[in-house]
Order: structure tokens, then sequence, then C-alpha cells
């Protein structure tokens, strides 16, 4: 029969067996054993004297069994700590601490077996049945018992000796045993394991894991909070306030010497966390209090020194700035706006430089936006490395250079200054040996939809563009079908199908316009006397307008009657409407021996055709012939009077 024991006389023989644990004394297996089966009796002789199991499950000995563990343990750690205080050297104190946790950390591997009876049974069933939230396993019994007296009123402040160390080291001391305070910190981690719930260590697979922002599963984030609220939190405390008074002794020097020490301190101690804390949760955190010490609290000193940055294009020193500020919110806010500021005034001024004589020229106008646009496009691309932030406020600086500078000011009664100047530039582009330099045709259009994607008012740019283009088309100005159709696909990309369809209607008319006349002269071959060519364009699509008609020459009328009927007879129930003002043609000059070939609207063919009648015509005569409405340069008001005749 098992020896039966009451809680003194069973604890009387343990007490002793547990310092020989703590201390890391030798223990045999038979002295081992001994203590395993004091516990079991007592606990087994009680259950079986009550013969009720609630005397075991709710309370009874195994409660008195727990308790009694639960002092011992406490008694144990009170005592060692005392002798931490003994010690003055704050690196002792902690050399102490950290050796007395490693001890204490094995011997609770030991004493969960000689107590595992109590452990699996009584202990398990209480909290299984949640009957006690303050009742735990023994070895996290003894890691709550080592914080709960770490944390008392009168408990040692072991954080405090921790801080010194880290004193020492950002200090540059040499030889500082740094290893402590990592050792330090784990204990905290350590502690933790009392806000573990089993129930999570056995995870059902077809479960989602959860992660929360610092990538820390969210069924355990809780038992970082001993560290996080007791080491962490006075960490950063302390690290704030070492760095601010750093920061405020350095930013008196200049700002290069100041940014390179803060890119030092940052490196130091992002590796100091990585080494001795708990790298997951406190980097980034560290980090943070070093940059609100270095930068947060010093931004006019930053934003000074970046506008004189900006103006030295100082890309390697840019980028400095922008790699300490590109996280701290408030800094790198300040820093755009400050650059969309800086691109504005430089922009205005690079406008302002273009001689009055050339300000309605739409290369110069264009060009300078463009060189404008890429000296401070570099910037954002090589010294804040394509940051989208700061891409979008260069944008929108652009966007108030291109359609608000001393140009547009000065045109203000023209709201689309920079949309007529682009459309023209184009235009320009796009006409028979307009391209003098042979640039790139893929290069300009580039460089067009650059500043195409900066104009407000893209539906005014359309209207201008749709007007040079018909009069390109009209005048067989056009530099080739090719080109014309590329450039159209990239406003269609740029905008949408809708905002190119009017132009694109454009382009289909010429285009069938050119088969419509090839048809027309291969069936009227030798008919008749003029090499017509003939443009059909649809109401509606052109910026045309119907000018005043006039007496139209034989040679113009026979070819307009000709196309007239073939056309109504291809396309029966369609009118034509001639519009004459928007005609040219060729006339040959032979009354000299040398011959002329003049390139003259079809109002002037009417007048030059007259003098092939006679060789001297009166302005009456001419006008009562032709009707009045004729070119400005053959009105009333523009005769001379002491010249009646014209030849």
């Amino acid at each position: 029969m098992a020896p039966r024991y009451t809680l003194d006389q069973a604890w009387e023989q343990i007490r002793g067996g547990l310092l020989k644990i703590f201390n890391h004394e030798p223990m045999d297996v038979h002295e081992y054993m001994t203590h395993y089966s004091i516990v079991y009796n007592y606990c087994v002789a009680s259950v079986s004297s009550s013969n009720a199991q609630i005397t075991m499950v709710g309370g009874g000995e195994g409660r008195l069994m727990y308790q009694a563990f639960e002092r011992c343990l406490q008694d144990y750690i009170r005592q060692e700590f005392q002798k931490i205080y003994e010690v003055a050297e704050e690196e002792a104190q902690l050399n102490n601490y950290a050796r007395l946790w490693a001890k204490y950390e094995f011997s609770t591997k030991v004493l969960d077996g000689i107590f595992r009876y109590l452990d699996r049974h009584w202990i398990k069933r209480i909290i299984e049945d949640e009957l006690d939230s303050n009742v735990y396993r023994v070895q996290t019994l003894c890691m709550v018992s080592w914080s709960k007296v770490l944390f008392e009123a009168n408990g040692i402040n072991i954080v405090r000796p921790a801080m010194a160390l880290l004193k020492q080291d950002r200090d540059g001391v040499n030889g500082v045993n740094m290893d402590l305070l990592r050792r330090v910190a784990d204990t905290f981690v350590a502690m933790g394991i009392q806000y573990k719930n089993e129930e999570d260590s056995v995870q059902n697979f077809t479960d989602d894991i959860e992660y929360d922002s610092d990538g820390i599963k969210t069924t355990e984030r809780e038992q970082l909070k001993i560290y996080e609220d007791e080491f962490q939190k006075p960490l950063l405390e302390d690290t704030y306030l070492y760095y601010k008074d750093e920061s405020n002794l350095f930013c008196s020097k200049d700002i290069l010497t100041y940014m390179a020490k803060v890119k030092e301190r940052i490196q130091e101690e992002v590796t100091r966390s990585n080494r001795y804390f708990y790298a997951q949760i406190t980097t980034k955190r560290i980090k943070k209090k070093v940059e609100h010490a270095f930068i947060e609290d010093h931004l006019d000193t930053f934003q000074n020194a970046f506008q004189n940055l900006l103006k030295e294009n100082a890309f390697s020193d840019l980028t400095l700035m922008y790699d300490l500020c590109h996280l701290v919110e408030t800094a790198i806010a300040d820093l755009k706006t400050g650059f969309r500021t800086f691109v504005i005034e430089r922009g205005n001024e690079m406008m302002a430089e273009i001689a009055e004589a050339d300000q309605n020229d739409p290369k110069v106008y264009i060009d300078t936006i463009l060189k404008f646009h890429e000296r401070y496009s570099s910037i954002v691309q090589n010294a804040f490395k394509g940051d989208n932030g700061f891409e979008k406020d260069f944008t929108d600086a652009c966007i108030d250079v291109v359609n608000t500078n001393c140009i547009t000011k000065k045109f203000n009664s023209r709201m689309g200054k920079s949309a007529e100047m682009l459309a023209r530039f184009v235009d320009g582009v796009m006409k028979k040996g307009g391209n003098k330099d042979n640039e790139d045709t893929e290069h300009i259009f580039e460089k067009v939809m650059h500043v195409f994607r900066l104009l407000k008012d893209k539906d005014l740019f359309q209207k201008y563009y749709n007007r040079f283009y018909a009069r390109r088309l009209l005048l067989d100005q056009s530099v080739n079908d090719d080109t014309e159709g590329a450039m159209i696909t990239r406003l269609k990309n740029a905008c949408g199908h809708e905002y190119t369809h009017t132009t694109q209607k454009m382009f289909a008319d010429i285009t069938k316009s050119k088969e419509l006349t090839a048809n027309f002269k291969q069936q009227e071959v030798g008919k008749i006397k003029t090499d017509a060519n003939i443009l059909v364009l649809g109401t509606g699509t052109w910026p045309l307008t119907q000018a005043k008609t006039f007496e139209v020459p034989p040679v113009l009328a026979e070819a307009m009657s000709a196309f007239t009927a073939y056309y109504t007879h291809q396309h029966q129930g369609r009118k034509l409407t001639w519009l004459l003002g928007q005609s040219r043609g060729e006339v040959t000059y032979k009354a000299t021996s040398k011959m002329y070939t003049f390139v003259v609207t079809a109002s002037q063919i009417a007048v030059l055709f007259k003098f092939n009648e006679a060789v001297a015509i009166s302005f009456t005569a001419l006008q009562d012939e032709l009707c009045p409405h004729l070119h400005p340069g053959f009105s009333r008001q523009g005769r001379p009077p002491e010249a009646p005749n014209r030849r």
C-alpha cells in the first residue's frame, strides 16, 4: 500500500529536491523518482481517502499541491533577484540575470517531470473544464511565476541596466557584451507563454492561417504582449530620446554630413535590432523612432536643403535624401510639395525666356516644353527612382506650366493657346517637307503625346487638329497617309475611339475620293480637257464653310458637270455641293518666252481665264461678269482708284 502524506509532510521532502534542481546540483534517478512518487502518492491517496473526485478536480489536495509549488517558485525567484540587486555594476546585473534565467529555464524541464501526475490530471482537467483561468501547466506556471515576481511593485527593473548597456554600445564604447541584451530580450519573449492557447498548437490544415501586419500569426500575437509592453516600449522610448539629443547636436552641420549621420544611425539600429531583439516586430519600429528624431523633428532643415539640391541638380544627394525620407510620411509629403513648387517655378522661367518674336512659333514653343519636361523628368526617374508620388506631383506641375504660363496669360482671350500651338506643331511636321531635321517620326509622335497628355482642354486641341488636318488633305500637303494614320491611332489610344471619330471619317473620305477620282478619270479619258482631282467630303464632318459663288470658267464647268453626272449615276439620291472656295489649281502662263505655272484658287482661275479673252479688262467688267463676291484681293475696297484696268 502506497504511503499517505499530509501536505506539510509531502512538501518537507520535496522542497530540498527542488532547491537541488534550481541550483543544478547532482540528482540520481532514485532521488528523482522518489520526488515524483511523493507527488503522485499525495494526490492519489488524497483522492482515495475522500472517495470524491471533486476533491481532485475542483480543489482539495490537488490545488493545495499546486499552490505550494507556485509559492516555492516565487520564493526562490524573489531570493535570487535580490542577489542581483546586491551587485552595483549594470553589466554584472545583466550577466547574473541571464545566468539565473538559463539555470531556471533548464530547471523547469526537470520540474515538469516531477510534477507530471499533477500536470496531466488535476491541472489539465482544470484548464479543459475552464474552472480557473489562473491555473497553468507546470512549465507555463514556471514562466508566469518569473514574470509575476519580476513585475512586482518592489521587483527588480532589469530593463534599466539593459538600456544603459545599449547606450554604451550606441556611444561607441568598445567591448560591450551586447549578447547580454539579446538574452534579456529573449526572457521577455519566453514569458509570453502564459498567453498561449493550447488549442492553437493543433492547427486544422483546412483552416486558413491569418497573419497580422507584422507577419505574425494572429493566434500567436498575444504571446508577444509581455515583450512589447515591458521591454519593447521602454526600448523605443529610450531610442527616440537618445537620437533626439544627437540630432539636435548634428542639425547645425551641413546637410550632407547630417544625412550621412542619419543613414549611418539607421543602418546601425536595424543591424542591432536584427541581432539582439525580436526583429520581426522591433526592427521597423525602432527604425521609425530614429527617423522621427532625425527627420520628422527637422523637416524645415530637409525642406530648405532640398530646394538647394534641386537647383544644383545634385542627383546623388537628392537620392540620399529620398532614401531617408520616402518611408516617413510627413517628410516625403513635404518633399513632394516642394518639388512640385520648384518645377512650376522653373517651368515658368523657361517659358518666359522665349523671345517675344518666337512666342507664336509652334516649334519653339513646344520644344521649350519638351526640354523642360525632359530635364525634370530625369530627376524623378533618377534621383527619386521613379516614385509614383513624385511622378504624379511632377505631372501636375507640368500641367500647370503647360496650361497656365506667361504666354498663355498674354493671350488671355484665347484660352487654349497650348492646345493650338501643339496642333500647329503637328501640322508643321505632317506637311510635306515639314520635318526639316529628318527626325524619326515615331520619336516625334512620342514627344507630341507627352505634351498632349498635359493639355487640360483636349477637345480644343482636337478642334485645331481637325482644322489643320483638313487643310493638309485639301491642299495635298500631307506627307503621306501612313504617317497621318499613325498619329490618329495614337490619339485614339489615348482618348478612345469617339475622340478621333471625325478625324477618321475625314481620312476615310480622302481614301474613297482617290478611288472615285481614279475611276472617273478612267471612264472620262479623252472627253474632258482638265485634269481634275475631286474630293467628295461628308457633310458635317469637315470644318468647311460654303463660299459665295461666282461664274465658273467653261473649262472647269465641263469637268464639274461630267463628275456630277458620274457621281449621281453611281450614288442615286445624293447631292453634291461644290465648295469652290476650297479649291486650288495649277494655271500655265505662256505669254512670254518662258513658261510659268501658278498655283491659285478657283476664284483666281476665273479671273485669270478672262485674260484669255482680252488683254485689258476693267474692274467693273470683271465684277459684272464674275459677280461681286470675289477674292478679297479683287474687292472694291482694295481697288486702287488710279488704276481702273488690270492685265
